[in-house]
């Protein structure tokens, strides 16, 4: 049996007909999508020409001390993503909603706005470094142990979370200037650690 919709409320169709004419809404939405292409084409010009993250063959200077990556030698690919360049990224893509928002949005949705700019802007205090191993030669459990200890010895709130079906353990360890998020696979048919990812947020003032 077929449900019935409920009925438009009159003020619905009021509001549709004597507020902003369809034509004109598409017409914006149609804009949005369109630099908002155009923007992504741009950024990856960008990207090309030496922006973006970096790939290194060593820590960052300012990576902070208090985390200690085991075995960093042995790293396959070191991944430094620096404040600024986050903050650029941010602003590019939320400059066609804000665009869209200046044309559309209430009053109250525009102090929204301003909230999510000063978040924004927050961005360039913060670098990252993400750091990846791949067929890493020893014991999930030593490996596991030793970051754990090493967390506890810093200061860090440790949060572990252990999924069966995918072999990987994640932990999450932070402090009030750093962020660590671990992850290890190990698969049981697989020699060694199969993969081993460390992705860390830290303030670069």
């Amino acid at each position: 049996m077929a449900i019935d919709s409920p009925a438009t409320p009159e003020h619905v169709g009021l509001e549709i007909r004597e507020g902003r004419p369809w034509w004109k809404v598409c017409c914006v939405g149609c804009l949005v999508v369109v630099v908002g292409i155009i923007m992504l084409i741009g950024f990856a010009w960008r990207g090309l020409s030496g922006g973006g993250p970096r790939s290194l063959k060593a820590l960052p200077q300012n990576f902070p001390a208090v985390v200690n990556l085991y075995r960093i030698e042995d790293a396959v690919s070191i991944v430094y993503l620096p404040g600024s360049e986050k903050n650029r990224l941010m602003a590019f893509v939320m400059a066609p909603f804000r665009m869209f928002g200046r044309v559309m949005i209430s009053d109250h949705q525009v102090d929204q706005d301003e909230g999510v700019g000063s978040t924004v802007s927050q961005l360039q205090n913060i670098d990252t470094v993400t750091v990846r191993w791949e067929r890493f030669a020893a014991e999930r459990a030593t490996v596991l142990n030793r970051y754990l200890d090493d967390f506890r010895r810093n200061g860090f709130r440790i949060d572990i979370l252990r999924d069966d079906a995918t072999a990987t353990d994640t932990v999450i360890a932070s402090r009030e200037d750093v962020r660590v998020q671990l992850q290890i696979q190990d698969l049981a048919d697989v020699a060694g650690v199969d993969s081993i990812v460390v992705v860390t947020d830290y303030l670069n003032q």
